[in-house]
Formats: C-alpha cells, sequence, structure tokens
C-alpha cells in the first residue's frame, strides 16, 4: 500500500490548518503547533518516546525538500511502543493478518498533506484519525 492509498481509503476526524510560503530554502510555516501535539502524544508512550525526535527532523526534510508534484502524505503514528513513521505506518496498514487494524496498533494517527494555494503559497494538512 502506498502513502496516497492509504490516504485516500481513511477518512480524518479533524483537519488542522497551516498557510506556508515557498522561500529558497524550502516550505516555511510555523511547525511548532504540530511539533507539540507529537511531543504530547510520544509521552503517552510507554517505551521508545524518543523516536518522535527522528520523524519530526524526517518532516523538516520533507519540507525542505518540497516538490509538489513528488510529495506523498507522511504518516506519524503513536502506539504504546514508541513512534512510527511513514514505512512503518505502511507497513502495518499492508499487513492486516500479522498487525490487525490500524487502530488496534496506534492511540493516535496523523498524516501531513500539502495543498496548492496560491503561486508561492500552499496549506499544509495536518489530518488527525479516529483511534
Amino acid at each position: 500500500m502506498t502513502s496516497e492509498e492509504l490516504y485516500n481509503k481513511i477518512k480524518p476526524i479533524k483537519i488542522y490548518r497551516y498557510s506556508a510560503q515557498m522561500l529558497s530554502d524550502g516550505l516555511s510555516f510555523n511547525v511548532s503547533d504540530i511539533f507539540c501535539r507529537f511531543v504530547k502524544d510520544a509521552a503517552r508512550c510507554n517505551g521508545y518516546n524518543s523516536d518522535v525526535y527522528y520523524d519530526m527532523k524526517y518532516i523538516e526534510k520533507r519540507l525542505r525538500e518540497f516538490k509538489e508534484k513528488e510529495f506523498e502524505p507522511i504518516w506519524v503514528g503513536f502506539r504504546k511502543l514508541g513512534v512510527d513513521g511513514t514505512d512503518y505506518v505502511l507497513c502495518r496498514a499492508s499487513d492486516k493478518q500479522t498487525y490487525g487494524t490500524l487502530a488496534s496498533n496506534y492511540f493516535a494517527l496523523y498524516s501531513i498533506t500539502i495543498e496548492k494555494k496560491d503561486e508561492g503559497w500552499y496549506t499544509v494538512l495536518l489530518n488527525e484519525y479516529d483511534m
């Protein structure tokens, strides 16, 4: 399953919108609200909480290297034993026989997508899913 396929398959319960501008060093917006939410959810994990750091660094990198036509949703899932990025979320979503449902794995699940607004401006969407 691809990131785009999962994004089209499940519907968010909340969507948070952030205005972003394309600058010479990539897509720029205040990510502190998103990262604060992630740190709070990571605090609820019973282990490997610090994995959220790697996901935040990955998100920053993807935003710096943003190319509109190549961008696929970024996934972050929080479970009792840690934080999963896109690859692990997609693995769990693809293999229900081994992992069960996403709801049985995660107590919180988010995706980040980007929509074009105007020339040089975008909307970053943080999608929250019902777990």
